[in-house]
């Protein structure tokens, strides 16, 4: 079986030190196994027990503070329900919990049959400042979880909503959607909701309003569509809420003012929730996708607006305390108090938001760029006011609130308050506003076509003697549950192939240079010193300073950085991570309701979305440069349902409007090998994820197109741009081998194998029935890619990366962000696709270039080596014994051959063979044909476009990977027995070449038999 083989001298003890014994003793080892179980089948759930650690990062005490994180399970562990498992602390005692199913391997959330691959896990926790402790999720079959003592429920009584969490009681009305309906506090403690006992009443005229250019109102109350109660408890529920915003008098547009979505979380013993607001510009195309015509206009274009707020009424007597908290706290005797970030507050606050804005994004609303731009940012910083004028003013605030009197106050924040400038908070009276695109800016707001934008705020109801500071650090920093690092890479759910090591300098083997990895501090570094020079704040940018990726691989900071969080535990990688989540979430993401993602279209009319003013100089969704990892992996750790959402518009933007093409004209060529790569890599990652079948379809499509255009001899693209020396990826004909633009070729590979290597583990390791690729043949795709990577473009004494391509991001003048040298987000993409070749063949020559490459560059590409530093699936042994004896049964005829040979034994000559894999073709087949060494055998000197370059010729011979795969193959029998079988529909008379490799258990495949011929 395979087992964890850690990089160099790390003993399976030292390794488990981490884990509770049971993990290390049982799981640990089958867990190497990822996608298959194997011949033991799967491990007793009943021995799992995973230790959680959590760790607070706000410098504050936290008692019964809610967490709520997603854990991976292994699909070894075979779990179909969450009923059995439960959290106990570090006494053994049991706390309450709620357990909700994220995803399942190969099948989607509701199919019960399919086991669990993610679990999102609710509980509260005790911990000390600065300090971490201890959980175990561990499973006891027909355990039911214990609720706590006051759990939160919501009920639907005549549409409308009631949510109680024990302390508080608000509501939701279906017909209205005014934010709080009523909320009530239990101010006697008597567990019943009385009239006095209501903080804000029935029917107040609150909710979202927008006002427009022409100073009419629209509200969220006047257009509410649904409310659905999502999660109900115990110790969390969400609450959705759906709709538009419709006029509240005459005036104003007939149809609406942009829709909204908004989630409500609420928790057990709680008098705080936690609101997520988008404004949408994503309303469903006019009529049906067709042909040409694509997704007419939608009816809202690029609207711009004044203002947009959300307004709470509080049921406050006098005397009243307004508190306002910017950069130092401001307070006020119930009288007006507000605070208004205009800018960024640097020194930079009046450049434009990223390297390669060519106007200020914030406030252009002008479809003609060569117009005059309205607006901008009018000062640097925040100032507060009160009903005199302004009392004080400051670079970047906080951004939080209190309003109170004797009995009961609101403690309410807009999270990442000046990042995401503009920003407004204002208290008159008894009247909260939140001014999530605040009037005060020069300049009109909009948001584009196919555009949303999300908000997370803080509505902390409380009696006296509150808090207010502690509840807004723990809203900014919420207590995250994380299990230990080799426990996402057993579960092989996560990162870019989701095999991590936290290791340390004295735990490298012997051969490969001591380069501790920083995992990711340089890049880090370049991030958020990066964000000032180039001033990328704003709602838009929210710290994205790549405005333009063209060909530098946005977002900016390398897609595993949730991987780094869990590799290091450090906090500021799952806050960086999270922020370019949201940011792809909401402004990145191409919205449009209601398409689905089966939904097979032909060119698409992109008019709409390129015309948005903000988008000219950002690229669309793309994947050529750019990772969608980073928020389908945010639903995975935090259960945030519109990452997932985002993600599948993602998708379905690639599918039916980014590149269409590849997916409905087959004869559409390459031009890069990335081009297939990055994107089925999504696709298949999507299928994982979701379980929907129709990602995996696309993926099957993509890749069964890449390896009818290579080129048969090498694995390269025959016809793209590869063989123009003046283009990314170029090589050109140099005497008797080849000459490549190093930097490009090898990381175009390096993706093409990550995405070919995904989806041959997902079908192979799960034995899902392909028509266009099976799990074999893109294993052959993986081979020809990792061989020419490995024997013909990595080469010892070459630098593979030339300088140029180490820089992630251009240096501003004078500052030096790199200070462990620069580095690209992409290189280490190249390991990444050799590990999972390794894997999937136990070929040593990939775990030999991996290595190298550390060993060569890992000075400079250390932070992006996390693949190289992985656990790596290793085979105990050696691989199956090849077969010796393939022969020729006599009597072969009308298009029939049967071949026979003997069963080899199994690595280290043990036990059998799992599978094999029959080849035919009609030239001898050999294990790689050698190009490099012999050019002249597969290429001649020719001139291509004006280029002098080269051009393929036929060659006597053919790759193993390129053979005809053979089907049906029989079970391999015990060793030493005869083994038959029959391949028909050959043509008659023509003379074929056959060849097999065997396979054990964990796809480590022997070397290719003797090769044998015949004429049926």
């Amino acid at each position: 079986m395979y087992i964890f083989k850690l990089w160099g001298n790390i003993s399976m003890q030292k390794a488990c030190i981490m884990f509770a014994l049971a993990v290390c003793m049982v799981i640990l080892p089958q867990l190497a196994q990822g996608g298959s179980y194997g011949r033991q089948g799967p491990i007793r759930a009943e021995r799992l027990n995973v230790q959680l650690t959590v760790k607070d990062d706000a410098g504050i005490n936290r008692s019964a503070e809610p967490v709520t994180s997603g854990i991976p399970i292994p699909i070894t562990l075979d779990l179909k329900t969450v009923q059995g498992l439960r959290i106990v602390d570090q006494k053994g005692a049991e706390v309450p919990a709620q357990f909700t199913v994220l995803a399942r391997w190969n099948g989607t959330v509701a199919d019960q049959k399919s086991p669990i691959q993610w679990v999102l896990l609710d509980f509260q926790a005790d911990v000390e400042a600065s300090r971490s402790t201890s959980y175990y999720l561990n499973y006891e079959a027909g355990h039911i979880a214990i609720e706590p003592s006051t759990p939160v429920s919501a009920q639907e009584s005549n549409g409308v909503v009631t949510v109680t969490t024990g302390p508080m009681q608000f509501r939701v009305n279906p017909r209205s959607f005014n934010l709080f309906d009523g909320v009530w506090l239990d101010r006697n403690r008597d567990g019943r909701f009385s009239a006095d006992e209501a903080i804000v009443a029935i029917g107040e005229d609150d909710g979202a309003f927008i006002t427009d250019a022409f100073d009419a109102r629209y509200g969220s109350s006047r257009g509410t569509r649904r409310v659905v109660v999502e999660e109900n408890g115990p110790l969390r529920t969400v609450v959705l809420v759906e709709g538009r915003h419709h006029r509240t008098d005459e005036n104003g547009l007939a149809i609406g003012y942009y829709d909204f979505q908004t989630r409500i979380h609420s928790y057990a013993g709680k008098s705080f929730v936690k609101v997520f607001h988008t404004l949408k510009n994503s309303p469903p195309c006019l009529a049906e996708l067709d042909g040409l015509a694509g997704c007419p206009t939608p009816v809202f274009g690029s609207l711009a607006f004044k203002e947009y707020t959300l307004q709470t009424t509080l049921n406050l007597r006098q005397p009243m305390q307004h508190q306002l908290f910017a950069e130092e706290l401001y307070e006020s005797a119930g009288d007006s108090l507000s605070l208004y970030q205009d800018s960024s507050g640097n020194g930079q606050w009046q450049d434009y938001h990223g390297e390669n804005w060519s106007y200020d994004i914030q406030v252009a609303h002008n479809q003609n760029p060569a117009q005059e731009v309205e607006g901008a940012p009018s000062f640097r910083g925040f100032v507060v006011a009160n009903g005199q004028g302004q009392i004080g003013s400051g670079s970047r605030a906080e951004g939080w609130a209190d309003m109170s009197d004797d009995r009961w106050g609101l403690t309410t924040q807009i999270r990442h308050f000046w990042q995401q400038f503009p920003k407004g908070i204002s208290m008159e009276g008894t009247q909260l506003n939140l001014r999530l695109w605040p009037q005060d800016y020069q300049g009109v707001h909009w948001l584009d076509d196919g555009l949303h934008k999300t908000h997370e705020l803080l509505y902390a109801f409380h009696l006296p003697d509150f808090n207010a500071a502690d509840m807004v650090k723990s809203f900014n920093a919420p207590l995250l549950a994380t299990a230990p690092t080799e426990w996402y890479s057993g579960a092989r759910s996560i990162g870019p192939f989701g095999d991590l090591l936290r290791i340390s300098r004295e735990d490298f083997p012997p051969d490969l240079a001591p380069h501790y990895s920083h995992a990711g501090i340089g890049n880090k570094r370049t991030v958020y010193e990066g964000r000032d020079p180039y001033n990328a704040w704003g709602w838009i940018p929210f710290g994205d300073q790549k405005a333009n990726p063209s060909a530098a691989g946005c977002p900016c900071i390398d897609p595993s950085t949730f991987s780094f969080f869990l590799q290091t535990k450090e906090r500021d990688y799952f806050d960086t991570a999270e922020e370019l989540a949201r940011q792809w979430m909401d402004t990145r993401s191409y919205h449009r309701d209601l398409i689905p993602i089966e939904q097979v279209t032909e060119q698409p009319d992109l008019r709409p979305y390129r015309n948005g003013t903000h988008y000219q100089g950002w690229m669309p969704p793309d994947s050529y440069h750019a990772w969608f990892s980073p928020v389908y992996e945010y639903y995975l750790l935090t259960g945030n349902r519109k990452a997932l959402e985002a993600a599948d518009e993602l998708m379905r933007f690639e599918r039916h409007m980014g590149f269409w093409w590849f997916f409905t004209v087959d004869e559409q060529p390459y031009p890069i090998e990335r081009a297939y790569g990055w994107l089925s890599y999504e696709l298949t990652r999507m299928y994982e994820i979701t379980g929907n079948i129709s990602y995996l379809n696309d993926a099957e499509h993509l890749l069964k197109k890449g390896f009818n255009q290579i080129d048969k001899r090498r694995g390269n693209l025959l016809n793209a741009a590869l063989y123009h020396p003046s283009l990314t990826g170029g090589t050109t004909y140099e005497g008797p081998r080849l000459r490549y633009d190093y930097g490009a070729t090898s990381w175009q590979i390096g993706i093409a194998l990550l995405g070919i290597g995904k989806y041959a583990d997902v079908v192979l390791s799960n034995n899902i029935p392909r028509e266009l690729m099976d799990g074999e043949e893109a294993r052959d795709f993986l081979i020809a890619g990792a061989d020419l990577l490995v024997h013909e473009i990595f080469q010892p004494n070459v630098p593979i990366f030339p300088e140029d391509w180490f820089l992630t991001n251009p240096q501003p003048s004078g500052s030096e962000l790199y200070p462990y040298g620069p580095t690209n987000a992409i290189e280490y993409q190249i390991t990444a696709g050799l590990s999972i070749a390794y894997r999937l063949t136990g070929k040593r020559a990939y775990y030999d270039a991996v290595n190298a490459m550390i060993n060569k560059w890992g000075g400079k590409l250390e932070p992006y080596f996390q693949t190289g530093y992985a656990i790596l699936a290793q085979s105990d042994g050696e691989a199956p014994l090849p077969v010796t004896d393939l022969r020729i049964d006599s009597g072969n005829t009308n298009g029939v051959v049967t071949l026979r040979w003997t069963a080899p034994r199994g690595g280290n000559g043990q036990g059998r063979a799992t599978r094999y894999q029959l080849k035919y073709a009609e030239t001898p087949i050999v294990e790689r044909i050698d190009c490099a060494s012999s050019m002249s055998n597969c290429y001649r000197s020719c001139r291509l476009d004006g280029y002098d370059t080269i051009c393929p010729i036929e060659v006597a011979e053919t790759n193993f990977w390129a053979a005809t795969n053979a089907k049906g193959e029989p079970e391999p029998k015990e060793a030493g027995r005869l083994e038959e079988f029959t391949v028909k529909g050959l043509e008659p008379g023509k003379t074929y070449y056959f060849a097999l490799k065997s396979e054990d258990d964990n796809h480590a495949l022997s070397a290719m038999s003797n090769v044998v011929m015949a004429s049926p």
